[in-house]
């Protein structure tokens, strides 16, 4: 009995201490195991912290190169804007002197002398500028000689006409002007003032003209003027056109600013 005590007691404590020896190595895995938890949190925290400082040094760079680009900008505007600023001054005063030297015209009146139908003509003419070419308003006097097939004298020859028409610019720069137009006409033609009797007599007439204009504006006011006409008569007893060529001054009314 005291055999079988003896061993069921040693039993007992050989299994007791493989529990404990058990128990001591699984709380030895457990401390290794925190260890190592410990370890990787430790290599976090420092890959996180460089991290961190790669960021702000990344970000520091960055604000960096944007106050050096900044700082060049404002320099480059620093030194352009004078000449600039300089440049545009002087575009503009340019310009206004331009503008003073030569206004925009509103209106114009035409004064001209020249040949007419084999003798000599006056024109006086009053133009309103329009956005694209001009209307024109004119009074015409043309006096000439025809010779008499009845009594073989000189009967002079005299012609009256208001004309109404449109020019078109086919050049048009700040003081030079070419124009074609036409436009329709009514007037009245005399011979001789009516004091020798011919195969004609005094009339009213009407009918239409062509013309061309060129006109060189050499201060704010004036201008040289050149022109041609060909009148087309429908009604004359004398001739049927007559053209007039002539040589004067376009006087110029200017915009208000």
């Amino acid at each position: 009995l005291r055999d079988a005590e003896r061993k069921r007691e040693k039993a007992l404590r050989d299994e007791e201490r493989k529990k404990n020896a058990a128990l001591k190595k699984e709380q030895k895995a457990i401390k290794k195991k925190e260890l190592a938890l410990q370890k990787e949190k430790k290599r976090l925290a420092k890959k996180e912290k460089v991290a961190k400082k790669e960021v702000e040094k990344t970000e520091e760079i960055v604000v960096v190169e944007e106050d050096n680009k900044k700082e060049v900008k404002n320099q480059e505007q620093e030194v352009k804007e004078p000449e600039v600023v300089e440049k545009d001054k002087n575009i503009v005063s340019n310009q206004n002197e331009v503008d003073k030297q030569i206004a925009i015209p509103s209106a114009a009146v035409d004064v001209s002398v020249g040949m007419a139908d084999g003798g000599f003509g006056l024109n006086l003419s009053f133009n309103k500028m329009l956005k694209k070419g001009y209307m024109k308003y004119g009074l015409n006097g043309a006096f000439s000689k025809i010779k008499s097939s009845l009594s073989q004298t000189d009967i002079s020859l005299g012609t009256y006409t208001f004309d109404l028409g449109y020019y078109y610019p086919l050049i048009h720069k700040t003081n030079v002007n070419m124009s074609v137009g036409g436009g329709g006409l009514l007037g009245y033609e005399t011979l001789n003032k009516g004091k020798v009797e011919v195969n004609a007599a005094n009339n009213f007439i009407y009918g239409a003209y062509i013309g061309t204009e060129f006109a060189y504006r050499f201060t704010d006011k004036m201008g040289i003027l050149l022109k041609y006409n060909q009148n087309f008569y429908l009604n004359s007893d004398i001739g049927n056109t007559a053209p007039y060529i002539g040589l004067g001054l376009r006087f110029y009314t200017n915009k208000k600013n």
